[in-house]
């Protein structure tokens, strides 16, 4: 592989990987908001969407990980279609 497509710094047993705080409100193009909480590796928040079936000022319980500037997450909508 080269060096150009290396995502984090290799030294050794050392891994230099990007540091970036991923908590805070998103916003996504369509109005949709997501506020996220992270903890070490671990992410919880609420996620509100702008567009679809639930109502806007319905809340629906993020988690997910974070590793690096890697997220990971879901939202759980089970309330809206039970």
């Amino acid at each position: 592989m080269s060096e150009q497509w290396r995502a984090w710094k290799i030294v050794g047993d050392k891994v230099d990987k990007p540091k970036v705080n991923l908590s805070g409100e998103w916003t996504n193009r369509l109005g949709s908001t997501m506020n996220l909480k992270t903890n070490g590796s671990k992410v919880t928040g609420t996620y509100r969407t702008a567009v679809g079936a639930p109502q806007e000022s319905k809340e629906f319980p993020v988690i997910g990980v974070v590793n690096g500037d890697l997220l990971s997450f879901i939202v759980d909508w089970k309330e809206e279609w039970n």
